[in-house]
């Protein structure tokens, strides 16, 4: 497959050249059950989209129209993607699927209600009353691995009963990434850390997050679990994990990463 580079621009009319990926107005993606995909390289005879990737032979579309939604009936909710990608598809479905809530979905300006002009190629939105652009947002969450010796901290989720991973939360205003992490390791297990290192970071459209991962060492082993956001926190032999979360997702690699 090509290897596709981000870019953005009104495009009219499906070709040989372009895979389009079409949306509802409940922002569920058409998927291909025979090929196992939602990348489609028919010709959807669409009036107009817009082109969110560029590659050497082929282009990616992105669609939003009814009147597809109204042939097919085979489109699938954000929640059942995860598990149908692989760690290309995810960064095509994740600048898909948020462009996707920007260009069709967000309407109005936030401060007055006006409706906005039509999103322009730098994905801004004007809004006549307050003259200002607006541009699409996305929230920035760190994600940590703790270590104390040749053990690894991992935690359970109330939103996530069926696996261990790292602990995660949002960066609040004013604050570095080595601050979020530092905070919200203390607020979730009660741990000071320190030796923090980045290690990569993953464009997360569940709903609209930028992951940045880290590990860190914490001074002692002590836990005190904050009950309103984790059902469990355990410390783990680096050869006896509990069942973490799926390969594609950065946690997962994290956790490998914190094994060697």
């Amino acid at each position: 497959m090509d290897n596709f580079k981000p870019c953005f621009g009104k495009f009219e009319k499906t070709s040989k050249k372009t895979l389009s990926l079409i949306f509802n107005d409940k922002s569920e993606i058409l998927f291909d059950d025979h090929k196992t995909t939602f990348l489609h390289e028919r010709n959807f005879n669409i009036d107009q989209g817009y082109k969110i990737f560029e590659g050497d032979t082929k282009d990616i579309v992105l669609f939003c129209d009814d009147k597809i939604s109204n042939q097919h009936d085979n489109f699938i909710k954000k929640a059942q993607t995860f598990s149908l990608l692989d760690e290309e598809k995810l960064k095509i479905y994740a600048r898909a699927s948020q462009l996707n809530t920007w260009i069709y979905k967000t309407k109005y300006c936030s401060r007055h209600g006006t409706k906005f002009e039509n999103v322009t190629d730098d994905l801004g939105k004007y809004c006549n009353e307050c003259g200002f652009s607006h541009y699409p947002k996305m929230s920035p969450c760190i994600m940590v691995v703790v270590k104390h010796k040749n053990q690894i901290l991992l935690v359970q989720h109330k939103n996530s009963p069926h696996f261990f991973t790292a602990i995660a939360g949002f960066v609040e205003y004013g604050e570095t990434l080595y601050e979020a992490v530092k905070r919200e390791v203390n607020e979730e297990v009660g741990l000071e850390v320190s030796n923090i290192r980045f290690f990569e970071s993953q464009s997360w459209p569940y709903p609209n997050q930028l992951m940045i991962a880290f590990f860190a060492e914490a001074k002692d082993k002590y836990i005190t679990i904050d009950k309103s956001e984790l059902s469990d926190a355990q410390w783990y032999d680096l050869d006896k994990l509990p069942r973490v979360p799926l390969a594609t997702s950065l946690s997962s690699k994290l956790i490998k990463a914190s094994l060697s």
